[in-house]
């Protein structure tokens, strides 16, 4: 039986979702205005995306405070 480190275990982990998880239909996952179809997490993803747009989202914590909170307020303090 092999020992594998946790880096290696973790690209394994990685792998695993993206390439069967994510691929793998779901029935949980229905399109709203087509029930009969079972949707994969990246399938329902996209018809989600293609029905509402896509938005990004900050990735930092200083530009995540920067696009919720107005100018001289900090996240931290509650004095709105």
């Amino acid at each position: 039986m092999p020992l594998y480190t946790i880096a290696e275990l973790q690209q394994m982990a990685q792998e695993w979702v993206a390439l069967k998880y994510q691929q793998t239909p779901d029935a949980g996952l229905r399109d709203p205005f087509q029930p009969s179809f079972v949707l994969a997490p990246n399938e329902m993803y996209a018809v989600q995306v293609a029905r509402s747009g896509y938005r990004a989202v900050p990735l930092s914590p200083p530009r995540t405070a920067s696009s919720c909170c107005r100018a001289g307020s900090s996240p931290a303090r509650a004095d709105s």
